[in-house]
């Protein structure tokens, strides 16, 4: 996108046995709100990719689609976390591209191109 570059947040949800029972989230926020800069949607993917992403929000690709981790349990406390990694400053054909490289059944699945 003219002079920005892509960019990748990161949020988190965490719940408890406590939160769990009353139907909330423990807390929630931004664990990386600046985000870290790309050049190329491949440095993108593989960030993504490190990140250990499993899902995306949207059942096909948009520009607005974040990425979720699974949960993590901390095997001590008892508490979930799930981040989320949202993509920012991409085209409708990068958010393909990583839907393509990323989760390829979802994106068969979606009838685009």
């Amino acid at each position: 996108m003219m002079g920005k570059k892509m960019k990748v947040t990161i949020s988190f949800t965490t719940t408890t046995e406590e939160s769990s029972e009353t139907g909330e989230f423990a807390d929630k926020g931004w664990i990386d709100k600046e985000g870290a800069e790309f050049d190329t949607i491949e440095e993108v993917i593989e960030y993504l990719e490190d990140g250990n992403v499993i899902e995306p929000s949207t059942p096909c690709p948009t520009t607005r689609t974040w990425y979720d981790t699974a949960w993590d349990k901390d095997m001590y406390s008892g508490e979930q976390e799930l981040r989320s990694y949202h993509v920012k400053n991409i085209t409708k054909q990068d958010a393909t591209k990583i839907f393509k490289e990323l989760f390829p059944i979802e994106y068969e699945e979606c009838n685009v191109e």
